[in-house]
């Protein structure tokens, strides 16, 4: 999976039960901290804005039906504070695109305990 090191890719969209469609944000892999790291989760999140305002969402599914959409940020532990925090203003921000935001806590398996 891309994750935020590559902001253009749309990671994994995958539809929910109540058919709402969830647009993933793989980063399970790593732990969001840095200002860098924000940085590059404030772009993801832009441009997966930018893809469903813009009629991609559509586009892909080849519908014109009305969608509901959530962004799902996957990390690897609990957030931090910090993280916590961008989410919020994030959250608020893709409010104005149609879309909300969550968040899950996927843990990093670690290979060597399961051998």
């Amino acid at each position: 999976m891309a994750g935020i090191t590559d902001p253009g890719v749309v990671d994994l969209i995958s539809r929910r039960a109540d058919g709402t469609y969830a647009l993933i944000v793989a980063s399970a892999d790593r732990r969001i901290e840095t200002k860098k790291d924000l940085r590059l989760l404030d772009s993801k999140l832009r441009n997966y804005a930018a893809f469903v305002t813009s009629g991609g969402l559509h586009a892909f599914l080849g519908t014109t039906e009305d969608l509901r959409a959530v962004v799902q940020v996957d990390v690897g532990s609990e957030p931090s504070d910090r993280l916590l925090t961008f989410l919020a203003s994030a959250s608020d921000r893709l409010e104005h695109s149609g879309l909300s935001l969550s968040y899950t806590v996927i843990p990093i398996k670690d290979d060597a305990a399961a051998i």
